[in-house]
């Protein structure tokens, strides 16, 4: 089966849907798979060419495969009609598994083009997911988050959140559509109590004016929006791409259930540190 990641950075992110297909037991081609490039180990041997995953016979040979799973909607347009369309191939378009529901749409599509049922071990994942989110629901539930990115990674963000309780209050993306606009519109339909606004073409100076004007608990984003966040004393989560001011981002995986435990851990533990450094000393509890 061939795995179409899309305009994808995080190699944690590539890494965790490997594994994925691992247990599935699923033979798969990762078009392509630059994690071992871009997150090469240092071992005391230098290579100006770190080993890949993705030969050049395989890419080429990839149109006789059984399938193909794109895992973004938005930037692989073209490719996903170039096998459907010119080589016929089955291909299966998903969203982002970011969040319980979209990895849940995920695994479903596997089984169902693989034949193989889902395997215990990443139902039991699942089931950690949902008990970590549960832990957690009281300092997500009502936060008003603006997030900003990619078009692929802003519909998963917004629909983990709307999950988590939490209200995606501004959702901004510069190079989005009306189709996007239209996707996220239909997420807030069915949050209608956590529903935002979501705005397309428009930049981050735009998003400067609305936290300033109207302001959020968080902000989830790439390292650009640190300015308006500091601008508007809101915490800043830095995720997507790019990220320039922190170490190992890349290196976690949000997708999987395995992202739900990363990405909540993220929001919730930098809340608790707020709660620490801004409570008196009669709040200042062990225990949160």
């Amino acid at each position: 089966i061939n795995i179409i990641p899309g305009f994808e950075a995080t190699t944690g992110n590539i890494n965790e849907i490997k594994r994925i297909l691992k247990i599935f037991g699923i033979n798969y081609l990762v078009l392509s798979d630059y994690s071992n490039v871009l997150d090469s180990p240092l071992n005391g041997e230098y290579k100006l060419y770190p080993d890949g995953a993705t030969k050049l016979d395989d890419a080429k040979n990839c149109v006789n495969n059984k399938a193909a799973i794109a895992l973004q909607r938005y930037s692989t347009k073209k490719t996903v009609a170039a096998l459907s369309g010119k080589f016929g191939q089955d291909t299966r378009v998903v969203k982002s598994p970011i969040g319980i529901s979209r990895t849940d749409e995920l695994l479903t599509t596997l089984s169902e083009v693989s034949g193989i049922e889902i395997p215990k071990e990443l139902e039991d994942e699942r089931g950690r997911a949902v008990d970590s989110l549960t832990d957690a629901q009281q300092y997500i539930h009502g936060k008003k988050c603006a997030i900003v990115g990619d078009p692929d990674m802003l519909t998963c963000l917004t629909s983990y959140i709307l999950e988590a309780g939490g209200i995606p209050q501004y959702v901004l993306c510069s190079n989005g559509n009306e189709e996007f606009k239209k996707e996220i519109e239909g997420l807030f339909a069915a949050y209608p109590e956590s529903a935002g606004e979501v705005y397309i073409d428009k930049d981050l100076w735009h998003l400067r004016s609305l936290v300033m004007t109207g302001p959020v608990d968080m902000m989830l984003g790439p390292s650009h929006g640190k300015f308006a966040a500091r601008d508007a004393g809101s915490p800043h989560i830095r995720m997507g791409y790019p990220i320039f001011d922190r170490v190992n981002i890349h290196r976690y995986p949000l997708y999987g259930y395995s992202g739900v435990i990363n990405l909540t851990t993220w929001i919730v533990n930098k809340f608790m540190d707020i709660l620490d450094d801004t409570c008196d000393d009669a709040h200042f509890e062990l225990m949160r």
